[in-house]
């Protein structure tokens, strides 16, 4: 896997990809160890950090149609006005989910950072991508009337980060390093070799 830009925190696959097995291994979990503060995406593009702001109508009237459309009756039962936090963060600090909080009774939704991220483009004005969030990796500050969403990458951040791997080899590391930075615990071994024709007699 790989994106443009990982904007310094790492994804795991598990949680953006899929929850399939085959995506818990460990080059593609995002750990402590695994943190990018200083990946080359975050200084070298223009991915490494941006700027969104919607209209918090816009916003909840995205929540409850996607509401509709999911059959998720919790999404419709929340009141306005609605408060969206960060319920919880992988171990290199990129949300995984948020909490939809409503001014009612009703129990709080606990939502992918991926759908919020869906949500947050479908009320998004603008068609081009710089007025859509880049990722699933960003923090939501609310006033009365709107919502800036302020986030960080491109893409889902998981493995590769393109923007950071083209900045390690403009400063000289090999393709094997950049490998084991992106993949941590992977090992690169020869899967096959070219079988030179027998010489005729």
């Amino acid at each position: 896997y790989y994106s443009a830009a990982c904007g310094g925190l790492a994804a795991n696959a598990e949680d953006a990809i899929s929850k399939n097995p085959v995506n818990g291994i460990p080059p593609l979990r995002a750990t402590a160890a695994t943190g990018r503060p200083a990946c080359g995406c975050v200084g070298s593009s223009s991915h490494g950090d941006w700027t969104v702001t919607i209209s918090r109508n816009a916003f909840e009237a995205e929540v409850a149609e996607f509401g509709r459309r999911k059959s998720d009756r919790r999404l419709s039962q929340l009141r306005r006005p609605l408060r969206l936090e960060v319920h919880h963060r992988n171990q290199a600090g990129r949300p995984v989910d948020f909490e939809l909080v409503g001014s009612g009774d009703a129990a709080p939704v606990l939502m992918s950072a991926e759908s919020i991220r869906r949500i947050v483009a479908k009320a998004s004005s603008g068609d081009s991508w710089s007025s859509r969030p880049r990722s699933a990796c960003f923090e939501v500050d609310t006033t009365k009337d709107s919502m800036k969403i302020r986030g960080r990458g491109f893409g889902h951040g998981v493995g590769l980060c393109q923007y950071g791997a083209e900045e390690m080899a403009n400063r000289g590391a090999s393709s094997l390093q950049i490998l084991e930075r992106y993949y941590p615990g992977a090992e690169v071994q020869q899967a096959w070799s070219r079988r030179e024709p027998a010489a005729s007699g």
